[in-house]
This record gives structure tokens, sequence and C-alpha cells, in this order.
């Protein structure tokens, strides 16, 4: 891939406050990685990630799962549904450039297990009820 593509799969990304460098720099922490590569992938992809959950993971779940399972049911169904997991993970990758790639490759088992449970955490969030404020 030429490296304007590389650039733009960069430039697309959506900002998160606090996160004001979209770059990340090699010599920086794991956690740097996830939060300045992998959030504002999760972030572009979040309604591509809801779809698939809309349709892959709920019709697996039971009709009255409360909240507070939901998080092991997800965790269950993506530990035993590997095709379903690495599609998520899949989606990730698709948007990293050529030396994020690499980066992410030597820590694969790690930020693999990071983007699920990122992903777990921006479902169940979604489906959360909001608490409606006092006036």
């Amino acid at each position: 891939m030429k490296p304007e593509l590389f650039q733009l799969l960069i430039d697309i990304r959506p900002q998160i406050p606090g996160v004001t460098d979209k770059t990340y720099d090699p010599s920086e922490t794991i956690q740097a990685f996830q939060n300045k590569v992998i959030r504002p992938i999760l972030k572009l992809n979040h309604d591509k990630i809801l779809l698939i959950e809309d349709h892959l993971i709920r019709p697996k779940l039971k009709s009255k799962t409360s909240p507070d399972q939901l998080q092991n049911l997800y965790a269950s169904i993506l530990s035993k549904e590997t095709a379903l997991r690495y599609t998520l993970i899949g989606i990730v990758q698709g948007f990293l450039s050529e030396e994020e790639f690499i980066i992410y490759m030597t820590h694969k088992s790690e930020l693999d297990r990071r983007i699920i449970t990122m992903i777990i955490q921006r479902i169940r969030s979604h489906y959360e009820p909001t608490p409606i404020p006092e006036y």
C-alpha cells in the first residue's frame, strides 16, 4: 500500500478528548498504543461493531439478560466463536498503518485481548440505560 493511503487511514480516525496526538511513538507503552491507535479505530467503526453485535451476538443471548450478565455472556460467546472474534479484531487490523501493524503483531496476544475487552465495554455501554438528570 502506498504511504499516502496509510496516512489516510490515520487521518480519518476521530479525535478523542484527552488523546490529542494521533501518532503513536514506538517507544511508548501498549497502553498508549491502545489509547492513541485502537480507541480511535473502534470509535470510527462503532456503528459497524453494533451491527455485528445486533446480527451475530444478540441472537445468542437469552431474552432477559441483565446488564450485569452481559459482559460475561459477551466474553463467553467471543471465546467460543473464534470466527466472530477474529472478524471484530480484523476490523481494527484493517485500519492500521504498516508501522502500526508491525507494532500490533509484536504484541498481538495482549492487543487482541484488549481489543475484545474494549469492544465488549463499547457494546455494553451502548445498551445500558442513560440516567435521567434531575432538575
